[in-house]
């Protein structure tokens, strides 16, 4: 593997890790009372950070690991056996899942507003429960039941599905079934988008905007991160062969996309929500009132007394104008 390449990876897994931790707990810390949007979507949001967080601590930081350390080939082989083809593939899936679930709430309320104000955080936690428990469901189903295995690639130091997509043989049922259902969460997460655009149109006269254009951003940057492995799966139900160098592109682009999606959303939220950027803007104040061993209630005195000795400096300053007129 090129040098460069590897340490390039490195360094974007440590950046990754890093920035999806300090993102995802950000967010649900903000979700307890400062996120200006509909209760059932905040629950939908605080779900969607759990599963960020999942991925970034058993794929990422494993990675990181694995790049630093040596471990024995049984620890690696169990790793990609059970925690490789199990967690990733539920936080992939339920990522998808639960942006089609933030996408049709945000529609509910648009159409049914009335209703929408008499749902409770509840019931956002219950409906992502349950999307939670279809999830672990289907895949394990497809742990037991799916041809592909995953191995510990020691060259390139990470876990690799070795699947058909650069061999000359038919895909099985079971692969079959799982390549169809993964373009079939593409799909609907494309309709559910559009639906979302058009739904706004037509109920407001206006395109998209605030915490609806949030929904929509996340929506599409995970359209557009999961548009490699859609590639690997139309090749595959295609019967259609890649060499080893195509899909060894495939697999890189792909974990470099994913790898963003960790933490994505959190840069998101900071852009387009007032409210989470003012949350963030006042953990880091705190943050480096801590360090500098000031206490917050210290830090807000001292920031009441600038403010109010401001004010009254510029209404000195427009008294002294005026009288001067």
């Amino acid at each position: 593997m090129n040098p460069y390449l590897e340490i390039t990876f490195l360094l974007w897994s440590i950046l990754s890790l890093t920035l999806c931790l300090l993102g995802n707990c950000l967010v649900i810390r903000a979700c307890r009372n400062r996120l200006k949007i509909d209760k059932v979507s905040i629950s939908i949001v605080i779900h969607l950070a759990v599963c960020d967080l999942l991925y970034g601590l058993i794929k990422i930081g494993p990675s990181v690991v694995f790049r630093v350390v040596s471990f024995s080939e049984a620890t690696t082989e169990s790793y990609c056996q059970i925690f490789n083809r199990t967690v990733v593939p539920t936080c992939i899936v339920m990522n998808n899942v639960l942006i089609i679930a933030l996408g049709i709430a945000k529609i509910t309320c648009l159409v049914w507003p009335l209703k929408a104000r008499s749902r409770s955080r509840r019931d956002g936690h219950i409906v992502a429960l349950l999307l939670w428990v279809l999830g672990v469901i289907y895949v394990g189903v497809a742990f037991f039941t799916n041809t592909s295995s995953s191995e510990f690639n020691g060259e390139h130091k990470s876990c690799q599905v070795v699947d058909t997509i650069f061999k000359h043989v038919p895909i099985k049922m079971p692969d079959l079934a799982a390549t169809i259902f993964y373009i079939s969460v593409w799909v609907a997460s494309v309709a559910t988008t559009v639906a979302l655009i058009i739904v706004v149109y037509r109920y407001t006269g206006t395109w998209v905007k605030g915490g609806t254009l949030t929904i929509v951003l996340v929506a599409i940057v995970q359209i557009i991160v999961s548009v490699p492995i859609l590639t690997k799966c139309i090749a595959n139900l295609a019967y259609f062969p890649f060499s080893e160098l195509g899909a060894a592109v495939i697999n890189y682009l792909s974990a470099f996309l994913y790898y963003f999606t960790s933490f994505s959303n959190p840069l998101l939220y900071y852009f387009s929500i007032q409210s989470f950027r003012t949350f963030v803007k006042e953990w880091v104040a705190s943050w480096c009132c801590w360090q500098l061993g000031i206490s917050r209630r210290r830090w807000n005195i001292t920031s009441v007394i600038h403010s109010t000795s401001r004010h009254k400096s510029n209404h000195a300053d427009n008294y002294f104008i005026t009288r001067r007129t």
